[in-house]
Formats: C-alpha cells, structure tokens, sequence
C-alpha cells in the first residue's frame, strides 16, 4: 500500500511539475505582479502552491493530517526567515551610487555647476540607482529647494553611506562654500569605494551562513518526508490526538531555532545620518 502511494504521489508531483513547465510564460508574468510580504518574499503561484502540494502528498503518504499540515506550514515559512538578499542588492546600489559621484566628479572638474552636473549625470545613470536619480534631477528642474530634494533622494536610498555622500553635496550646494567641490566628491567617492568593498565581504559571509543553513534545512525535510513512509511502524503513536500535539510542538521548535540561526546570519543595519522627512513632518 505505501508502495501504490508512494507512486502515487510521484506522479502527481511530475504533472505538476509538467503543468508548471506548461504554464512558465503565465507563471513568469503572475509572479512579476505577485504581492510582497513584509520579509521581501513575492508570493508568487508556485511560491504558495508547493507547500499545499506538500501537505497534502504528506498526509496522503503518512496518514497523518497534522505532519502534513505542520510539514507544509514550516515549508511556508521557512523561506521568510532569510528575506530576500537584501545585502547583495544594496552594495549594488552602493556601487552604483559610487559612479555616479565619479561622474559628478569628473563634469565639475569640466567646469559644470554642481546642479547641472546632477541633471547631466541622471540622464545616464547606472541601472541600480536610476529611478532615484531621475527623481532628484526631476526634483531639482522644477525648482525645488535643493537640500529637500537631497535629502528625499537620501531617503530613497535608505542607507547611511547614501547620507554620508548627500551630506557633502548639500554643503557643497551652500552659496557660501568655495572651490574644491571636485576634490570632495573624489574624496567621498573614495570612500564610498571603501566602504563598498567591505559590505562585499560582509555580503559573502552572510550568503556563506545563509547557504549553510539552506543545507541543514534541506537535510531536515529529507529526513522529514522519509522518515514517514521508510520507518511507518515508528509513526503509529503520532496518529493520536497527543501525537499529532507533539508533531505540532516539534515543527514550532524547529521554526524557532531555523529563525534564530537566519537571524544570526543577517547583518545589522547601520543608523541613518538623516531622519527621514516623512518622519520629520510626522513629529512637527
């Protein structure tokens, strides 16, 4: 019978994955309208249906409702835990921020104002930062003071480097400050160089933890979907209503340890130099 099962759920599983191959272009399309969670996770078709799949093909192979339910709950949220790679994306921004300053750098050493270098250089802004550079130059074109307009790209940027950098552009767009704008946006330039380099490693180390990680998870939900249908004798006392308590209890702890170890591995955000404006207005 476990055998006949067991077939059974294979074969369901490779039509699903044939469908699935079926659908990729609508798939493809859902999943770039699909709504983020709050860790950064799109909940795409795919990303809810395999959970459900998985529960019911446990309770099916098993025979116990409550392990494929609490299986397919831990599959759920299981990847919540690690968030999307959020340290990877921004040194890309961070990168991107940095050409961008040496682009500025280099129209105000030709003698370009500070504010026409900034309209210059958002035409060809680096993909990772474009939208954000297209708004200030916006911002700044139609009049806005420039120090708000900086401060808001600052906020769309969200990371105290970005702060750092629009800090120095802001004194540098004081009527009062003098010469030398090209040789402090090199100087911050560099720095921004400097800092990028050490996220980098920052971000290796961490997509190393997350990786291993990933590993002991996978380890566990092999052992979590043999363990069922290899050793069925040993399942028998989950089949009562205490069992299935237990079941439930086991998955919670494996939850809890899975987030603690996730947030072992994520790095801790540096403060901002800038309080937001939103919350600046919000407190006035």
């Amino acid at each position: 019978m476990t055998a006949v099962v067991a077939l059974l759920g294979c074969a369901f599983a490779a039509g699903l994955v044939a469908l699935t191959r079926a659908l990729a272009p609508s798939l493809s399309s859902w999943s770039t309208k699909g709504r983020r969670s709050g860790t950064g996770i799109v909940m795409t078709p795919v990303r809810i249906a395999g959970p459900i799949v998985g529960a019911i093909l446990l309770s099916i192979a098993t025979g116990i409702i409550a392990f494929g339910l609490a299986a397919g709950v831990a599959g759920f949220i299981a990847p919540m835990f690690f968030g999307d790679n959020r340290s990877a994306r921004n040194v890309a921004r961070l990168e991107g921020l940095a050409l961008w300053l040496e682009a500025m750098r280099d129209s105000v050493s030709g003698g370009t104002g500070l504010n026409e270098a900034i309209q210059m250089t958002a035409a060809h802004a680096p993909a990772a930062i474009v939208s954000e550079l297209r708004r200030l130059a916006a911002d700044l074109a139609a009049g806005k003071d420039s120090e708000i307009a900086l401060r808001t790209f600052a906020d769309a940027m969200d990371d105290e480097l970005a702060d750092v950098c629009v800090a120095g552009l802001i004194q540098a767009m004081q009527p009062r400050h003098g010469t030398g704008v090209a040789s402090m946006l090199s100087e911050v330039a560099t720095a921004a160089r400097e800092e990028i380099a050490m996220r980098q490693r920052v971000a290796i180390s961490e997509r190393k933890s997350r990786n291993e990680l990933k590993g002991v998870i996978a380890i566990s939900a092999l052992v979590a979907f043999l363990m069922p249908v290899v050793g069925r004798k040993w399942m028998k006392p989950y089949h009562t209503l205490e069992g299935a308590i237990a079941i439930v209890f086991i998955f919670g702890i494996y939850l809890v340890a899975i987030a603690l170890f996730a947030r072992i591995a994520r790095p801790v955000k540096a403060p901002r130099l800038f309080t937001p404006i939103e919350d600046q207005r919000s407190a006035a």
